[in-house]
């Protein structure tokens, strides 16, 4: 991803604010900046991460799922991004909801969500958790082995189940092949021991793995659930869901312009009407799971330069680390170490945990030559593994300008703490839309969201 910000604007302390004019997460990140009055929240210093959230974003991605899959129900899947005001937008476009603990059940039920709205997506549940379910009703819940629908039948023999069948994309960012799904020679065994118990299994499921690489995973999981949709029919299983599960891409600032995850959708959906001709007429009903498709690219997180160290006058004593010098995306060595205000046991987390590579831009500067250098990025606590990115182009930075990463609305605060004291990032909203920007919208042809440039791809 690449952001045109050459259009320069003076900020009051007379600094240059490299935003894109027609941006307007951007500029709401330039409010934040400059303390401007009548923001919903404030941060306890002015050097403080923030997050900013644009949930019209995630309102045009409803639209862009169900024009590539009117027949397939969305479950949004909690796990990814629980904002309050993430849940309560999409409930209101009338999503479905993946919960995977008795904290999301929780979470959404309040919200007013009808339990019927709900799958409780996790083959291997507590049993005070599965309680909670039957006490508020959230019958529909999956499974993939044979000791969890004993549990069931034990503590919630009414649910309605559906079977997680395995399925793989050996391209996937995090594969869940290895610890979840029923090999497709099990599935008869499986659903047989399910009729025993007199457990009703009304669907089947799968999951090709979080950051899907290959379109075609999906085609290969669909041919595999009709197999198991078959199988349990002929044992005398009422089915009549399939759940096509996640992983669709969520990146890019435009959705429109998400040909990644065009190709995905294609794939499904040309399985869904070879092996499941009748879904059309919900027969069976197909629903999905998609999570980092939706909010992924309605956030960004911009955090401010706390430190700097020129690596050329004080180099680090001893930078024998093997991969130090494994520059692949750059072609010099490190001249320079910037120190930034969040850190990878925080929001930046993916970078420690899956070599995640975040595409820092510059929101503002003190520096206008336009001279890069190669950099290092460090996170602001004392870990020696706490290194947002090791290798990466930026122009001379100094303390107090900030960078600004896009697409961080996935799992970015899911699976963060507050390590050594350093507090989690407050997310702030984009205001919405006035009428006057709806109507410009229109006049372009209504393809391209109000604020936003055709020069962010």
């Amino acid at each position: 991803m690449g952001l045109n910000l050459s259009n320069g604007q003076k900020s009051q302390e007379g600094q240059t604010l490299d935003v894109a004019s027609d941006d307007k997460i951007l500029k709401h990140m330039k409010d934040v900046i400059r303390g401007k009055n009548g923001l919903d929240i404030q941060r306890e210093d002015e050097d403080d991460p923030f997050f900013v959230v644009d949930l019209a974003d995630i309102e045009m991605k409803h639209k862009l799922w169900k024009r590539e899959f009117p027949n397939v129900q969305p479950f949004y899947a909690v796990k990814c991004n629980a904002d309050r005001r993430v849940v309560e937008t999409l409930a209101n476009l009338g999503a479905g909801f993946d919960c995977a603990s008795k904290t999301e059940l929780r979470q959404v039920l309040d919200m007013g969500v009808h339990p019927d709205r709900i799958i409780y997506a996790n083959p291997c549940k507590a049993i005070s958790h599965l309680r909670f379910a039957k006490k508020n009703d959230v019958r529909l819940m999956t499974f993939d082995n044979e000791e969890e629908i004993i549990k069931i039948k034990q503590v919630f023999p009414t649910a309605r189940l559906v079977l997680r069948i395995w399925a793989e994309d050996k391209t996937a960012v995090i594969p869940l092949s290895v610890k979840f799904g029923c090999p497709l020679h099990e599935v008869r065994r499986l659903l047989e021991a399910a009729k025993n118990l007199d457990l009703a299994v009304e669907g089947i499921c799968f999951h090709v793995g979080s950051g899907s690489g290959n379109p075609e995973s999906y085609y290969a999981a669909i041919r595999d659930a009709r197999t198991a949709y078959d199988i349990g029919n002929d044992i005398g299983h009422d089915l009549r869901i399939i759940d096509i599960g996640g992983g669709f891409p969520g990146k890019s600032h435009h959705p429109s312009l998400s040909k990644s995850y065009l190709k995905f959708s294609a794939a499904a959906r040309s399985a869904i009407a070879e092996y499941f001709p009748d879904s059309n007429n919900q027969n069976p009903r197909i629903i999905g799971e998609p999570g980092t498709f939706y909010v992924e690219s309605a956030f960004s997180l911009a955090v401010c330069v706390i430190g700097k160290r020129d690596l050329i006058k004080n180099p680090f004593s001893a930078p024998k680390d093997e991969n130090w010098n494994d520059i692949k995306d750059i072609s010099a060595t490190p001249e320079v170490a910037y120190y930034i205000s969040n850190n990878v046991y925080s929001t930046l987390g993916d970078s420690f945990l899956i070599g995640a590579k975040f595409d820092a831009k510059v929101l503002k500067s003190s520096n206008n030559d336009g001279s890069e250098r190669p950099s290092v990025l460090w996170g602001n606590t004392t870990s020696r593994v706490d290194c947002v990115r090791r290798h990466c182009l930026l122009p001379e930075l100094e303390e107090g300008d900030w960078l600004v990463f896009r697409d961080m609305g996935a799992y970015a605060v899911a699976i963060s703490s507050e390590y050594s004291g350093f507090k989690l990032p407050v997310c702030y909203s984009v205001p919405p839309r006035t009428n006057e920007q709806v109507k410009k919208a229109k006049n372009h042809g209504g393809h391209c969201r109000a604020g936003v440039s055709n020069e962010i791809h």
